[in-house]
């Protein structure tokens, strides 16, 4: 009998290849619970039809649930079959038309029949945790979710936190008892109005119906591959409609649409035979009848348009069950809900809960209010309102969905924000540290040659970089003021010397030499040289300037002669044919000028004052120049163009190598240069005295040998300070940076350990005994015995002979010679002694000129007011050129701090001192009331001046009173008054005539009224007391200027009338008769009594 209709298959995979079959055989097909949406295509399964909506319907439900509860992203997993691949894709294509792709994702995995794996699974469900959507559909076998339900409830998914909605597989008893309450999943509306029929129909069978031998043979059960189990017909039949599954009346439907069908058929007219194929399946798509499962009809595709039920998993009181809270309707697309839903958070409503909104971390809302895994190079920490925020420098995230940045790495760095990886470090760069927001440049004495440096190398021995940053060992040299020694590294650059950046050799700092010799140890023998010049800065080891050799470039070498000018100071130039007329146009002029000067001569009494003030005028010249000279030996470091001034000094110094004495000698020998400078003056006075032998001889008018000493002792005179100074100068010795200690005009000669300073300081002895020595103790001897010698008639001879000494100098003031030698000796003595200090030679050779300017200011000695003018003038330019010098010491500002410091106390403390000492013995004086003068004589000089010096000459021979006379001091009345007021005990008015006319002596009267000192008036004969009319007229006596000087010293007019008042009408007189017998001694030798009897 052949088969005109076939129900079934269960599975969308079974019913499609039996589909394809049934259309080339022409047989309809009905399934009851194959849902793929492919089987509706009629062009492949033209005969196939079911009572089961297809899953197109199913994936609306779906869609409309998202769009019910605005569910902003929902991520959907499904099996890669044909089930769980079409109802996503269904879904997804709803979405598109929609135009709301975005809000649904999807990750399938793969259909595993056989063998389940856990681990591929768990991959799955990882990366539907990072689509970011905490509403998770289930599109898949319920095999499959029987197997993945343990991992979702591992990885949190049926937790509160997350909302399941499974498909249709999930109403088995086996799922749905996996899953937790509030989860959601859709079922075919599978019991219609006709159900209970059906149930009733249930009841009535019994396993015979079924498994009983006649069903078995008529029904071919026998047959069949897999035979039905008697157990489980019986089992299922017990248990009733309503435990079978929704796809029992689905499947009595289908067969109930063919009875229907072939019935309409029959009735029509149609045989038996001719009841299937083409004819049957027009007549199955034009059925509709109501079914157990509800109203049945097939539409153009043979897909049933049924009803889908929203159930949701409630607890029952100790038991979960599926409560249909909602219907959706195929046909109008909506749902009717009855009931609210229970979430699986445990609330209850309409709305879905707020934290399936909230993202989590890794996650941020995007425009479409649903969660976007966070960009890479950002953090998402998730929340209601979540926001992306950009990694910080020093950060990188370089992957999606991540809740926090991380660190950079060592080595490497981010310097933007929202860096997506970390650049690593290039060579000469670090990052020591993790999350670092640029590489560090290695400091300078380090490097990095290899890049993602987490530290630099450093370069060891002392050495430094350039620059930081370096990238080689090879940018590794010494700093500047340090230098390489191949076995120590690198050292600090010994005193005056320049040790440039780099790996080379120190070079010579200008003024300092050092002997190329010395370096092979690395320890330099550093010496101090003569100038700058001499040896340049920057010059290698044991390089001199031109011409020049020696130790610290000190000599010249032979036949050479030193440059004085300033464009080739320091170098020595070759001697030529002309280079000794320097030195013998000097000698020359030296030697005619010394037989001009014995040749010359002057009697005291025949020079006029213009001639005295000219040779006084012409030693005051040449004392200063030396003494420019001498402070041309200070520690001073003087610019041009005064330097090149001072060097005209040198003349008058004997620095002979003005005139180039090297080129007469021959060679440049410090020591033949300070013979000749001993010999220079004693040469001079060899002179004079051959001179004189040949006066002797009766060549020439004859001379006193006076004359002869009297010309040494000018010539000594006039250059005592630089015969001082050269005889000293072994004797100046400067430290060396190695330690030693040089001559400051030689050094090349080391003090105190080489044979020619050993030579030079025994010729600077026999040279200090013989010269200044010898002539300072003869001018000290003479000066001390002068007033003896004058005192005793004798003096006329030691004038003579020590004119020199003496003439230029007013009588009182004979000593001021002895003076101006002792000061040329100290200006000399001041470079040596005090080279060791350079910060004090300033303030002690000024605190020098300035008391010898105060002593020549108040003795004026020289003869001539223009002399001591011309004086004062001179050593006012010394004090300001060495005040404007002082700027230029060469010190050590360590040192020097500390010592001016305590110097400057000196004139600070004096301030104080003094200040205090004057004023206090100014105010016991006034206290003490110390009277310089017993009798004050107030008298009118043309009315009894030699009265009143008779007076004074008679009390001095009968009295110890002192007594003073007003006429003595009229040039300064205030000096005058002062003693009226406070050095006087008594005041005696010699009243005569006219006394009271005078201003003086009114100011003199006032004074000793105000001041209450005991007055005594004598009145003399031919005296007339001023009445009261005439003394109001004393305001035309004097001129205004005579009464403005009364009130300078506080006398006023009013004042005046007062103390005449006192004096005429309250004191008691004396009679002092001026004319008579000249007796007057008995008389004045009782006044001195009378005043100190009477009463104040």
């Amino acid at each position: 009998m052949p088969v005109v209709g076939l129900v079934g298959a269960r599975a969308s995979s079974v019913s499609g290849p039996i589909a394809t079959l049934a259309a080339v055989q022409k047989v309809p097909q009905i399934s009851m619970a194959s849902t793929s949406p492919s089987l509706s295509n009629k062009e492949v399964y033209p005969f196939f039809l079911r009572t089961v909506p297809p899953d197109s319907l199913q994936a609306l439900a779906l869609w409309q649930w998202i769009l019910q509860f605005d569910v902003p992203l929902a991520t959907c997993l499904y099996s890669s079959e044909s089930y769980g691949q079409g109802l996503f894709n269904e879904i997804l294509d709803l979405a598109r038309e929609e135009r709301q792709p975005d809000r649904l994702q999807g990750r399938a995995i793969r259909f595993m029949v056989q063998e389940f794996s856990n681990e591929e699974a768990r991959e799955s469900l990882m990366a539907v945790r990072q689509i970011g959507s905490k509403f998770l559909i289930l599109a898949m076998q319920s095999r499959m979710i029987v197997e993945i339900g343990p991992l979702l409830q591992q990885e949190g998914m049926l937790s509160p936190a997350w909302q399941i909605i499974c498909s249709d597989t999930c109403t088995s008893s086996s799922v749905m008892t996996m899953l937790p309450p509030g989860a959601m999943t859709f079922a075919t509306a599978g019991r219609g109005s006709n159900f209970e029929h059906f149930r009733t129909l249930w009841s009535r069978l019994t396993p015979d119906d079924i498994v009983g031998d006649a069903a078995r043979e008529k029904f071919g059960l026998d047959a069949m591959r897999e035979p039905l189990e008697d157990a489980a017909v019986a089992d299922m039949l017990a248990a009733g409609a309503s435990s079978a599954t929704i796809y029992a009346p689905l499947a009595f439907d289908a067969f109930y649409a063919f009875a229907v069908a072939i019935n309409r058929l029959l009735v029509s007219g149609l045989s038996a035979a001719d009841i299937w194929g083409d004819v049957l399946l027009a007549e199955l798509r034009q059925t509709s009848f109501t079914g157990a499962s509800g109203e049945v009809s097939f539409n153009e595709n043979g897909d049933r348009l049924a009803a889908y039920e929203l159930l949701n998993l409630q607890s029952w009181e100790a038991s979960v069950r599926s409560v249909a809270v909602a219907v959706f309707s195929a046909s109008s697309g909506n749902f009717s809900f009855k009931e609210p839903l229970l979430w699986m958070d445990g609330s209850v409503g309409m709305v879905t809960p707020e934290h399936l909104r909230s993202c989590d971390r890794g996650f941020f809302k995007g425009e479409s209010r649903r969660c976007v895994r966070c960009p890479i190079g950002h953090r998402c920490e998730g929340g209601p309102s979540a926001s992306f925020v950009a990694c910080d420098k020093g950060t990188f995230a370089n992957e999606s969905a991540m809740s926090s940045c991380h660190l950079c790495p060592e080595g490497h760095f981010a310097s933007e924000v929202g860096s997506v990886a970390c650049s690593p470090c290039v060579p000469g760069m670090v990052a020591p540290e993790k999350g670092m927001e640029s590489c560090k440049r290695c400091e300078p004495g380090s490097y990095r040659s290899s890049p993602r440096g987490t530290y630099c190398e450093p370069c060891g021995n002392n050495q430094i970089t350039s620059e930081s940053g370096a990238t080689s060992q090879s940018e590794c040299i010494c700093a500047s003021g340090t230098f390489m020694c191949a076995s120590r590294g690198c050292l600090p650059c010994p005193v005056g010397l320049f040790c440039p950046t780099g790996l080379g050799p120190p070079l010579q700092k200008a003024g300092f030499w050092t002997d190329p010799g010395s370096s092979e140890l690395c320890h330099f023998e550093v010496f101090r040289c003569r100038n700058t010049q001499e040896c340049p800065a920057n010059a290698a080891l044991g390089a001199c300037a031109m011409g020049r050799e020696g130790q610290a470039c000190n000599n010249c070498q032979a036949r050479h002669f030193p440059r004085q000018d300033a464009e080739q100071f320091g170098r020595c130039d070759p001697c030529g044919e002309i280079d000794v007329l320097p030195g013998i146009v000097f000698l020359g002029i030296a030697t005619c000028f010394l037989l001009l000067l014995s040749i010359f001569k002057v009697e005291p009494s025949q020079l006029s004052f213009n001639l005295l003030t000219a040779a006084a005028v012409a030693s005051q010249l040449v004392i200063a120049i030396q003494t420019l000279g001498s402070m041309r030996q200070l520690s001073i470091n003087w610019q041009e163009p005064v330097k090149q001034l001072l060097e005209f000094t040198k003349l008058l110094t004997l620095d002979l190598d003005f005139i180039r004495i090297s080129c007469i000698y021959g060679t440049d020998s410090p020591v033949l240069e300070f013979i000749s400078q001993l010999l220079a003056c004693p040469i001079g006075c060899t002179t004079f005295l051959i001179l004189w032998l040949l006066t002797r001889c009766g060549i020439g008018r004859p001379k006193p040998f006076d004359s002869i000493l009297n010309l040494c002792g000018l010539v000594f005179f006039a250059f005592f300070l630089s015969i001082t100074l050269a005889t000293l100068t072994p004797f100046q010795c400067v430290p060396n940076p190695n330690g030693t200690a040089s001559m400051a005009t030689e050094p090349g000669i080391i003090c105190w350990y080489s044979e020619e300073h050993t030579a030079l300081v025994l010729l600077a002895l026999a040279g200090i005994l013989s010269q200044p020595g010898a002539f300072l103790v003869w001018t000290t001897y003479t000066t001390i015995m002068y007033p003896s010698r004058v005192a005793s008639g004798r003096g006329l001879r030691l004038v003579n002979r020590h004119r020199f000494l003496f003439h230029r100098f007013k009588a009182e003031n004979y000593y001021y010679g002895l003076v101006v030698l002792y000061r040329s000796c100290f200006v000399a003595i001041l470079p040596i002694a005090a080279s060791d200090w350079p910060e004090v030679q300033v303030p002690i050779l000024g605190t020098v000129l300035i008391a010898s300017m105060a002593l020549q200011a108040r003795t004026y000695p020289w003869r001539t007011e223009q002399a001591n003018h011309v004086d004062l003038v001179f050593t006012g330019f010394l004090l300001l050129i060495l005040l404007g010098a002082a700027p230029l010491l060469q010190l050590d500002l360590s040192q020097s701090t500390s010592v001016l410091g305590w110097m400057l106390c000196v004139p600070v403390c004096g301030l104080i001192v003094v200040g205090a000492v004057i004023l206090a013995r100014s105010l016991l004086r006034h206290y003490q009331q110390r009277y310089l003068f017993g009798i004050f004589l107030c008298h009118h000089k043309g009315g009894a001046g030699s009265l009143c010096r008779l007076m004074k000459l008679m009390i001095a021979r009968y009295s110890p009173t002192r007594v003073f006379l007003d006429c003595d001091q009229l040039e300064n009345l205030d000096l005058l008054f002062d003693i009226v007021r406070s050095s006087t005990q008594s005041v005696v008015v010699v009243l005569t005539r006219d006394l009271l006319k005078r201003v003086w002596c009114a100011g003199e009267i006032t004074t000793a009224w105000k001041n209450k000192v005991t007055t005594v008036p004598l009145v003399c004969d031919g005296f007339q007391p001023l009445p009261e009319e005439v003394r109001k007229l004393i305001v035309t006596w004097w001129t205004p200027q005579q009464q403005q000087i009364l009130a300078n010293y506080g006398v006023e007019i009013d004042d005046v009338h007062a103390a005449y008042t006192w004096l005429q009408h309250e004191l008691n007189p004396l009679p002092m008769p001026r004319f008579g017998p000249a007796q007057p001694s008995a008389k004045v030798r009782d006044i001195p009594i009378a005043i100190v009897r009477r009463p104040t």
